[in-house]
């Protein structure tokens, strides 16, 4: 949350079987208290989101569902920005156990990768590196499992990123990101490499690419 509060703006992105009743209420709590309290820091706004009844109408409903499905995993991943770190780390392990079922469906490779991505990015934003490493390890499983290029890229600037946090200095770990930041070059994807540059900056990791 320390991350979000430095945000004069924050999207709401939602997959398109998140329920509308969800997002609008989301978007009611967050600009409601925007408005009458435009003093008020993130972190206070996060808290009286976590007290809001969007956030517990959608933490009461995937704690209660016994057997997740596609609208249980798609509502995680999309509201994951309302839920602090250590319910994100709890839920994941309930998460990944509950959709035993689903996972046979046809849809359930591009839904899972892209809560993978989604809470992987949030934990580096925020700093959660407990989190970070958990999501970087199912990654890892993953792309042994299902064979999608984004993701396999991804997941290893993600765990260069993490060898980063923890050896700045390091010359090797550099050398492996401009090669990595290479690749993504070469594949096109220039929000991926914007975003990769921001989150260095923002640990104060600097590499010339």
């Amino acid at each position: 949350l320390q991350g979000l509060s430095k945000c004069n703006k924050i999207g709401v992105a939602a997959g398109a079987s998140t329920p509308e009743c969800v997002i609008k209420e989301v978007i009611a709590a967050m600009s409601d208290h925007i408005t009458e309290k435009n003093e008020m820091n993130m972190l206070d706004l996060m808290d009286d989101i976590e007290k809001s009844d969007a956030y517990k109408k959608i933490s009461s409903h995937l704690e209660r569902v016994e057997t997740w499905g596609r609208f249980e995993l798609v509502m995680f991943s999309n509201c994951l920005f309302l839920f602090s770190d250590e319910y994100i780390s709890i839920m994941f392990e309930t998460c990944v156990k509950r959709m035993a079922f689903y996972q046979e469906h046809m849809y359930f490779s591009k839904d899972f990768i892209a809560f993978l991505i989604n809470g992987a990015q949030l934990s580096l934003s925020r700093g959660a590196i407990s989190n970070l490493s958990i999501f970087i390890q199912e990654m890892k499983r993953v792309t042994k499992q299902f064979d999608d290029k984004n993701l396999f890229i991804i997941y290893k600037i993600m765990v260069n990123i993490l060898s980063l946090i923890e050896q700045p200095d390091n010359k090797e770990h550099k050398i492996r990101f401009k090669r990595n930041y290479e690749i993504l070059e070469w594949l096109d994807m220039s929000s991926w490499k914007d975003y990769f540059i921001a989150q260095l900056l923002n640990y104060d990791i600097q590499i010339d690419v």
